[in-house]
């Protein structure tokens, strides 16, 4: 079997494009094969395109209500996955715990300290800020230990 190029001169026949599976006639005795088509183009005997031709036309007709059902069973998969995927999306969203580098929480340390304290006192402080004349104990041992090294010359 001789292959041809696209716009290459042939003769008089059928051709049959490999790539696009579609049938061109040249009914000059020398003509061109298609410009814009692309691949490769094998001629095809007239005999058997018309003995050809009766049977890929029934096997059309036999396939055609399998395809049409096989398009709608896949245009109904397509949607369903889209469903899937967007409610998988939303569940998502929720569960996921967000990140929000402008938020910091660093003053709940001492405010959870100091709720507990003033649980048992009845107080009727503002929790939100922390006394001034009121120090935890790890502090004041760094100060002192921090002062002891600067004496001893450390």
């Amino acid at each position: 079997m001789i292959r041809y190029e696209a716009g290459e001169l042939v003769k008089r026949g059928f051709y049959f494009n490999q790539s696009s599976a579609e049938f061109t006639r040249v009914s000059t005795p020398w003509g061109n094969l298609p410009w814009d088509a692309s691949g490769e183009f094998i001629r095809v005997p007239g005999i058997l395109v018309v003995a050809l031709a009766p049977v890929l036309g029934g096997l059309f007709v036999m396939f055609l209500p399998f395809i049409a059902f096989a398009m709608v069973l896949g245009l109904a998969a397509k949607g369903f996955g889209r469903a899937g995927q967007w409610l998988s999306h939303k569940v998502l969203a929720m569960l996921i715990p967000q990140w929000r580098p402008g938020e910091a929480y660093l003053a709940r340390l001492g405010t959870r300290r100091q709720k507990k304290a003033e649980k048992g006192s009845g107080e009727g402080n503002d929790l939100g800020t922390p006394k001034e004349h009121e120090a935890e104990p790890r502090i004041e041992d760094l100060a002192r230990e921090i002062e002891r090294k600067r004496q001893g010359g450390q």
